[in-house]
């Protein structure tokens, strides 16, 4: 809907609550409770996704920074 124009999509997706939706008419979408957080139980324990070239992923290179603190 998005691509169509019939959905709105600004702000900033790094924070909780950071994105504004609106209708194809410039109104805010409202009323939806957040989503459910992810089950682990339902976590995929394997992928069969391949990178691209078949190069490898070494997890002593892959870093996640703290989000940013709220101000």
């Amino acid at each position: 809907m998005h691509h169509r124009g019939r959905l709105g999509i600004q702000g900033d997706a790094d924070r909780p609550d950071g994105l504004e939706f609106t209708d194809p008419y410039g109104r805010r979408l409202t009323g939806h409770p957040r989503p459910a957080p992810p089950d682990p139980a339902h976590w995929p324990t394997g992928s069969s996704w391949q990178p691209p070239l078949g190069e490898p992923l070494y997890a002593k290179w892959v870093q996640f920074d703290p989000p940013p603190s709220a101000n």
